[in-house]
């Protein structure tokens, strides 16, 4: 994970950046979204395993060279945030291909879910 300074975007020519959004509350949003800007499958179920297990999946497709910005504003529960970040965490060190970046304000609340 990286953090965002300044809460600007850095410019990447060789990575496209997409905002993670600020109406996304749950599971099923997180995925619809990843669905719609990221290339996960469309049959990705709308649950945290199926996230996980498509998220491995594309974090080593060599179409998929992003960068997903994560402001201070995440709607999605303690219980909900946790999670999602406990599955970028999971990913492994070799998975370069989806870089995660945060906020200094977003790090601070993840340090004390």
């Amino acid at each position: 994970m990286i953090l965002l300074e300044g809460g600007g975007v850095r410019e990447r020519s060789d990575r496209r950046e997409f905002l993670f959004p600020e109406y996304i509350r749950c599971a099923s949003d997180v995925v619809e979204w990843y669905i719609d800007n990221i290339g996960m499958a469309e049959y990705t179920g709308s649950n945290w395993d199926a996230f996980e297990e498509s998220l491995g999946e594309i974090a080593f497709s060599s179409k998929c060279n992003i960068s997903i910005l994560h402001r201070e504003a995440i709607n999605l529960s303690t219980s909900d945030l946790s999670t999602y970040i406990g599955i970028i965490r999971s990913l492994p060190e070799d998975a370069k291909k989806i870089e995660f970046v945060f906020s200094r304000e977003l790090l601070s609340k993840i340090s004390d879910t």
